[in-house]
């Protein structure tokens, strides 16, 4: 079974604020989670994965 970091899917500007110490925002935090939740849906199709956040 496949292992995953959920701060691995970041999209880059996401990245950028949080080595520059500036807090993210509900709506930075908002494409990060569609995308993990698009993630978790082909993963359990797919026999599953562990998601670590």
């Amino acid at each position: 079974m496949s292992f995953y970091d959920a701060d691995d899917f970041h999209p880059q500007n996401n990245i950028d604020k949080m080595v520059n110490n500036i807090p993210l925002t509900d709506d930075d935090r908002k494409s990060w989670l569609m995308d993990l939740s698009e993630r978790i849906r082909q993963w359990c199709s797919n026999g599953g994965a562990i998601l670590a956040c």
